[in-house]
């Protein structure tokens, strides 16, 4: 199967989203939602409670913008994936 994790081909602009996640945060906060976000160099997860993002960042911020913000706290690069899972 293909690694769909893998970098992508240079240069990369982490500020040049695809506008996948054009959707505020209070939408992913109906059910008990965890946002997953995947290091696509290192492969490293990270889980966040959308709940928890709401407080942060508020309920209007959209998930695009917090995105282009996050950063691998393992190797230190800005090429993440992020989807959303509920909780249970």
């Amino acid at each position: 199967m293909p690694n769909i994790t893998g970098c992508y081909e240079p240069p990369f602009d982490p500020r040049d989203r695809p506008p996948t996640w054009l959707v505020p945060l209070a939408a992913l906060n109906h059910r008990p939602t965890t946002m997953l976000v995947i290091c696509k160099a290192c492969q490293h997860k990270r889980r966040w409670p959308v709940g928890e993002l709401v407080e942060r960042y508020g309920g209007r911020q959209m998930v695009q913008e917090v995105w282009i913000r996050w950063r691998c706290s393992r190797c230190g690069l800005a090429d993440c994936l992020p989807c959303a899972v509920e909780a249970g």
